[in-house]
């Protein structure tokens, strides 16, 4: 019994949790990676979504769910990497702006 809790004691890490740091809002396009000379930038975090960079395939990754793979949107610096960036910030404000109801169209149905 003393040998399992020796064990247990050395083989045992607590999980540190990382802080996430949001970018408002206000800030983000000059959140904009940088390129390095190794591997690729940090990920930026932006409104419950995260955007990563692909150096190799010089493209922007933005997942619209933090977390959540199938809500990927990829956009390549081709057309301009400021561009790429503000397509990939677009689809996750896009994503997460609340749905409004069109008041007309109410209005044209009752109408009818």
């Amino acid at each position: 019994m003393k040998a399992a809790k020796a064990m247990k004691a050395v083989g045992v890490k607590k999980e540190s949790k990382v802080e996430i740091e949001e970018v408002p809002k206000a800030s983000i396009m000059k959140a904009m990676p940088k390129d390095v000379k190794e591997g690729n930038p940090a990920p930026v975090h932006y409104g419950g979504g995260v955007v990563y960079t692909d150096q190799k395939g010089e493209k922007f990754r933005a997942l619209r769910v933090r977390g959540d793979r199938y809500t990927e949107c990829a956009k390549s610096w081709k057309s301009g990497k400021i561009k790429a960036w503000k397509a990939c910030i677009q689809a996750i404000d896009d994503h997460h702006k609340p749905i409004v109801k069109d008041e007309k169209k109410k209005k044209n149905n009752k109408g009818n």
